[in-house]
């Protein structure tokens, strides 16, 4: 198969961003690039370039999630230092045992012990966890962002959001304003409550604090691409809507771009980054490319089904929501005790079809989650080169159709 414009190999030009404050040496500017070089007794010394900046060196906060890997991929290939904290090891060793690129993997305490960096990236957040448990856990995982944020002394701390905060279906288009309380379900509530403490734990701090709202990620083994492969595959409705979707290497790339650029920029911009490029796409886009795959037909769902009304249930549940976001750990502590041991964990209840659909509402969103990016940055990969990269990943993951899996793996049909 002949690779897609996505898995090339980028050639390092003079325009790729590079560590050398002289710049990154282009075709043809080798000689020039030894021209400058000195030598004075033993030692040899670029006069342009000194004094020789130090590797980037970032923590990745949830290292082992789907945009953590594709970010590890772009710090190595810049030739960064990545250290990578994560609270399941294993995990980490089996994501990146193969890798040629992985992240030294650390714990809070060895994190607490390392030399100053340049950047903190957060992706995690908690799951699988109650209502009580989910709240004093992400105030936490913040907490110990921001006693590591007070040891390593970065220039930028950046906690990796969604646009989810503003809902799963939005009553009108989001903008890049603080969002303090958010009442759905406990995705949605966590991520909101981990932006409000972000913001004020960084209130008085030294570094840049950026909270980036990602669209719905696409790309390999994202969750979106592998949803909409299985609901074609087992005849569940889709719909049309509009994607509001971000590349995964585009995400990469920008977060790349977000550590680099100078705390000064940062600051005029402001705390709050939204990148959804595709965000026009409708969803039938990329729904017809993975069919096309699968071999079967999608079916579209063009109305909500009746949704149901405010219950008791529903009241009750925002309430506990509220409560657990401000009782202190303790008070949360003894509350769970009471819940019993059969309420620990929360059951995976369809979230769409108690609103109504038969599918997620996102692919029926009607408006436009846009991007409000930095000046100047433009994404590495079209959409072209998104689908093909893709498609690519669901055909060799398994939904494709039989005649597609006999010329991957190179059957006779």
């Amino acid at each position: 198969m002949e690779p897609t414009r996505s898995m090339r190999p980028v050639s390092r030009d003079a325009s790729w961003p590079s560590i050398w404050r002289c710049g990154a040496p282009g075709p043809g500017q080798t000689e020039a690039l030894c021209s400058r070089w000195i030598t004075s007794g033993s030692s040899r010394i670029c006069w342009k370039c000194w004094p020789l900046p130090a590797r980037m060196r970032i923590l990745l906060v949830g290292s082992t999630s789907h945009v953590a890997s594709f970010f590890v991929e772009e710090g190595g290939r810049r030739g960064w230092e990545l250290f990578g904290l994560s609270r399941d090891r294993v995990r980490q060793e089996v994501l990146y045992g193969r890798a040629s690129i992985a992240p030294m993997a650390v714990d809070i305490g060895e994190a607490m012990a390392l030399e100053a960096v340049d950047a903190i990236v957060n992706f995690a957040y908690p799951r699988n966890l109650s209502t009580f448990k989910i709240h004093a856990a992400t105030r936490r995982l913040l907490g110990d962002i921001a006693a590591l944020a007070r040891r390593l002394s970065p220039k930028v701390v950046v906690q990796v959001s969604t646009k989810t905060v503003f809902g799963y279906s939005f009553s009108r288009n989001p903008r890049p304003v603080p969002v303090w309380w958010a009442a759905g379900d406990r995705y949605v509530e966590t991520k909101a409550l981990a932006e409000w403490l972000f913001l004020l734990a960084s209130r008085r701090a030294r570094y840049v604090p950026v909270i980036l709202r990602l669209g719905n990620v696409i790309g390999p083994g994202a969750y979106w691409v592998s949803e909409i492969a299985r609901r074609i595959l087992f005849e569940e409705p889709v719909g049309r809507g509009q994607s509001n979707a971000t590349y995964v290497r585009n995400v990469a790339d920008y977060l790349a771009t977000l550590v680099t650029t100078d705390e000064h920029a940062l600051r005029r911009f402001g705390v709050f980054h939204h990148l959804a490029e595709f965000s026009s796409v409708s969803w039938a886009r990329f729904v017809e490319a993975i069919a096309a795959v699968t071999g079967r037909l999608p079916v579209y769902q063009e109305t909500p089904a009746r949704s149901q009304g405010l219950t008791v249930r529903k009241l009750a549940t925002t309430m506990a929501a509220y409560l657990s976001a401000i009782l202190p750990t303790s008070w949360q502590d003894r509350a769970e005790e009471l819940r019993g041991g059969r309420h620990r964990y929360f059951t995976a209840r369809g979230r769409f079809e108690s609103s109504g659909w038969a599918s997620p509402p996102g692919l029926h969103e009607a408006l436009e989650f846009r991007s409000h990016t930095l000046p100047g940055w433009s994404t590495r990969f079209d959409l072209a080169a998104a689908l093909d990269e893709t498609v690519a990943w669901v055909r060799h993951a398994g939904y494709a159709a039989s005649s597609d899996l006999a010329e991957v793996s190179g059957a006779p049909r």
